[in-house]
């Protein structure tokens, strides 16, 4: 800054300090592109969050603006302000992020704790299996245990597909009137 550009601002400064507000506007005009590059440095890529950085700065400095030292520069010092203010924003962004990131695990964890039947359940289910007629058991072992598929047993067991199909639906609903009921008694 030249002597006068000083003297100007520290002008500029002196009357807002005074009380005229619109003398601000020429602070805000003149000092907006540099404030936003400074924003920028700190939070890169989204034009609409450093301009509300800076906008906030912009407020900050205006409520600061009495304890201001006429004589020193007045760019700097806005430009600290919204650094000041960029950091405090990356910092929420940061802690926002942080928390985000703790909540899905938990609601993952969670959700992998209710896909999981409880141990009781799968007591039962066992139970359930091993009260079925021969028949039932082997085609539950194969279907679920051995994972064959329904044309795979068939041929070994000497039926149609469909009609397998058709006895493990029974055998299906079976099991769970069962483990919901009394547990296989």
């Amino acid at each position: 800054m030249t002597e006068k550009d000083q003297t100007y601002w520290d002008a500029v400064v002196a009357a807002v300090q005074r009380g005229d507000v619109d003398r601000f506007r020429e602070v805000v005009m003149e000092f907006q592109d540099s404030m936003r590059f400074a924003v920028a440095f700190h939070v890169r890529g989204n034009a609409n969050l450093i301009d509300e950085i800076v906008h906030r700065a912009f407020i900050r400095a205006y409520r600061a603006l009495d304890r201001f030292e006429l004589g020193k520069p007045l760019g700097p010092w806005l430009k600290q302000i919204a650094r000041n203010e960029a950091l405090k924003e990356v910092r929420t962004l940061c802690r926002q992020a942080r928390l985000k990131s703790q909540f899905l695990q938990a609601a993952v964890a969670e959700a992998r704790t209710d896909l999981e039947p409880p141990v009781d359940q799968l007591a039962r289910l066992r139970q359930c299996i091993d009260n079925l007629q021969l028949h039932a058991r082997k085609m539950v072992r194969m279907r679920y245990f051995d994972k064959m598929s329904f044309d795979a047993m068939a041929e070994t067991l000497g039926r149609t597909a469909g009609a397998l199909r058709v006895a493990m639906l029974g055998i299906r609903r079976s099991l769970k009137t069962c483990v919901e009921g009394n547990g296989g008694r």
